[in-house]
C-alpha cells in the first residue's frame, strides 16, 4: 500500500462562520430496457415499478465546502463530475454515495456515454447548483436507535471453512452484525428539519436475479416513510454503511412477494428512524464546524500483479463529534465495527460504496482473517489485495487525528537534550 497524496481543509473554524446548507432532490429514472446491475448477470429493465432518485445536501463554512450526492444507483463514480462540481461551482469536496441496488444501473466511466448516463449526471450537477444557491443557515443532529433487520450471511463449518446462508426467513441470529440505525438530521435556524439522513448496514438486495423491475430497493422505502411521517418538506438520504456480508432476512426476491417484503423493511427501518430523529434536540450552537480530508491509497490487485487501483478516501469531521470515513469500496461489516473501536469521535460512520476521487473502485474487501477463511467476497469476487481494508481504516483513523490536531507535521517535545559533562574514570 502506497499512500499518493492528501489535502486538508483548516480544522479549527471561528464561530463567526457559521454552517450553511442547501438541499435538492432530482429524478434520475433510467426508461425500460435499461441494464440492472449485479449478481453477475445481466438484465434489462422490463418495468418501473419506482422511480429513482439523487439527493443533493450541500454543506459550507467560510472556510470548507462538501457536497454529498446520494443515489438510488448500484454505483455512482464520475470523476468528470467531480471535477465539474469543484471547478464551476467552488465546492471543494464532493462524495457521490449510491445506495448500491440491485434493481438499478449504474453511473460510472462506462455507463456516463449512455444517453441516460448523459442526462442524469446533468441533472445532478443541476440539483448540486440549486443546493449551492439555496443555501440556509443550519444545524447538524445525530443520534442512534437499533433494528436487527438482517443478518450475516458467513456461516462457518468445522473444517474452518465457511459457506454462505443468504436466506434467513426465521430471523435467526446471527454474528457479527451492526443493528445501529445512525440518523443524521438538518434543520434549519428557525425553519424546522429539511433533511434526515440513516445510515445502517445491510445491501439492499431483497430484490434478486430473477427481478426485472427498475426499483430503490428497501432504501426507497424507508425514504418514502421517513418523508410521509415527517413532512414532505423533509428529504431522507439513505447512506449505507460497510456491509458485503450483511443481507436482509428475506433476500433475492422477484414478483409481488419480493415488493411487499421491500415495503414490510422499509417501515420497520423507517419507524426506527423517525423515532431517532424526533428524539434529537438543538443544541443551540453557533459554532458549527466543518472539516475533509481527501486522501488517495494505492494497492495492487490479489490476483495479478500488473493491476493497481488507486481509492479515494474522504474523512467528514462536523462539530468534532460526527465524522463519516466515504470510502469506494463494499466492505465486510468487520470494518465499521473496526472504525468505530479505533475512533476518537463518538459517532464515526463509514459510508461505503462512495466515491470522491481517485481513479479506481475498490470492490468487494474482506478483512485479513476472512480472506483467509474464503467464502463470496474473500476468496473469491474480491480483487483487491489482502489487507487493503485494514489499510484503508488506519488511514481514516489517521486522518481524523491529523484533523482534530493531534498529529503533526513536525515533531514536538524536547527536541533537544543537554548531555552533561561527565568526568573520566
Amino acid at each position: 500500500m502506497l499512500l499518493l497524496w492528501w489535502c486538508t481543509a483548516p480544522c479549527i473554524l471561528a464561530g463567526s462562520s457559521p454552517l450553511r446548507a442547501g438541499i435538492a432532490v432530482v429524478e434520475i429514472t433510467p426508461p425500460v430496457g435499461s441494464e440492472l446491475v449485479g449478481f453477475g448477470q445481466p438484465r434489462r429493465a422490463e418495468k418501473i415499478h419506482d422511480s429513482l432518485s439523487a439527493k443533493v445536501l450541500v454543506l459550507r463554512t467560510g472556510d470548507s465546502s462538501l457536497t454529498m450526492v446520494t443515489a438510488d444507483l448500484y454505483r455512482l463514480q464520475s470523476p468528470a463530475l467531480v471535477d465539474r462540481i469543484r471547478h464551476e461551482l467552488r465546492i471543494d469536496h464532493t462524495i457521490l454515495s449510491s445506495s448500491h441496488t440491485r434493481a438499478a444501473p449504474s453511473l460510472d466511466p462506462n455507463a456516463r456515454s449512455s444517453a441516460w448516463g448523459q442526462d442524469a449526471e446533468k441533472k445532478i450537477f443541476q440539483a448540486v447548483k440549486q443546493a449551492n444557491e439555496n443555501l440556509f443557515s443550519a444545524e447538524v443532529l445525530w443520534g442512534q436507535g437499533a433494528l436487527i433487520g438482517a443478518h450475516n450471511i458467513r456461516v462457518f463449518q468445522d473444517d474452518g471453512t465457511v459457506r454462505e446462508r443468504w436466506t434467513n426467513p426465521k430471523e435467526e441470529g446471527t454474528a457479527p452484525i451492526d443493528p445501529a440505525v445512525r440518523v443524521i438530521r438538518i434543520d434549519q435556524a428557525g425553519g424546522g428539519t429539511k433533511a434526515v439522513l440513516v445510515h445502517y448496514s445491510c445491501e439492499p438486495a431483497i430484490l434478486g436475479p430473477k427481478n426485472r423491475d427498475i426499483s430503490a430497493d428497501f432504501p426507497g422505502a424507508v425514504a418514502r416513510h421517513v418523508e410521509k411521517e415527517l413532512g414532505r418538506n423533509v428529504i431522507c438520504f439513505f447512506l449505507v454503511g460497510a456491509s458485503a456480508d450483511i443481507y436482509p432476512f428475506r433476500p433475492l426476491l422477484s414478483g409481488p412477494e419480493a415488493f411487499t417484503e421491500v415495503e414490510n423493511m422499509g417501515q420497520r427501518l423507517g419507524r426506527e428512524a423517525v423515532r431517532v430523529a424526533r428524539s434529537l434536540s438543538s443544541t443551540d450552537s453557533d459554532n458549527q464546524q466543518l472539516s475533509v480530508e481527501e486522501t488517495v491509497l494505492a494497492f495492487g490487485d490479489r490476483w495479478d500483479d500488473t493491476k493497481q487501483y488507486e481509492v479515494g478516501l474522504s474523512m467528514i469531521l462536523i462539530n468534532r463529534g460526527l465524522a463519516l470515513l466515504a470510502v469506494p469500496a463494499e466492505m465486510f461489516l468487520e470494518f465499521q465495527l473496526l472504525l468505530r473501536a479505533k475512533s476518537p469521535v463518538p459517532m464515526t460512520l463509514l459510508l461505503g460504496s462512495s466515491y470522491t476521487s481517485g481513479n479506481s473502485w475498490g470492490g468487494t474487501i474482506p478483512t485479513i482473517v476472512q480472506a483467509a477463511e474464503g467464502g463470496f467476497g474473500a476468496s473469491y469476487a474480491t480483487d483487491i489485495e489482502a489487507g487493503a481494508g485494514e489499510a484503508i481504516i488506519d488511514q481514516g483513523v489517521i486522518q481524523l487525528y491529523r484533523i482534530l490536531g493531534k498529529l503533526d507535521e513536525l515533531p514536538r517535545g524536547v527536541l533537544v537534550y543537554d548531555i552533561p559533562d561527565l568526568p573520566s574514570p
